[in-house]
């Protein structure tokens, strides 16, 4: 059933977002659906899962931009998130901290040099983005 087999690859590409996927090429979407439903890698069922993805594009139940398809909820964050973006940086604001008032603060906390210099840059730039792995300090370099 073709509308199952639509929902099912709903659910799939929901649950890439557990391995970090946004978004997905229509490829690897429906390779997950087959994984995630045990269905067989034919000619036919490739066939089958390309039509339900169809229906659920144009069930708007998931979203296409360009060669990405994104689930509905996840796209509307994407585009708000790159909305929100580009107004702070249409402000340019840039922080005015006397650099030796940063540096007496960082010296305080007791930074490794790299949390300090992350601190620095974020204190300097109107946008800025704090990543790594767990375990990395991301947590203390905010406190």
């Amino acid at each position: 059933n073709i509308d199952r087999l639509m929902y099912g690859m709903c659910e799939a590409a929901a649950a890439e977002r557990f391995e970090g996927h946004v978004c997905l090429t229509p490829k690897h979407l429906i390779k997950q659906t087959r994984r995630l439903l045990g269905l067989r890698d034919t000619p036919e069922m490739n066939e089958t899962l390309q039509a339900a993805l169809a229906r659920a594009l144009e069930r708007r139940l998931l979203i296409q931009e360009f060669d990405k398809i994104y689930v509905r909820g996840l796209y509307k964050a994407e585009n708000d998130l790159a909305v929100r973006i580009a107004k702070i940086l249409k402000h340019n604001f840039a922080p005015t901290i006397a650099p030796e008032i940063i540096d007496e603060r960082i010296a305080a906390l007791g930074l490794t040099e790299e949390q300090a210099d992350a601190v620095r840059v974020l204190l300097r730039s109107p946008l800025s983005l704090l990543t790594g792995g767990p375990g990395r300090g991301k947590t203390h370099t905010l406190r």
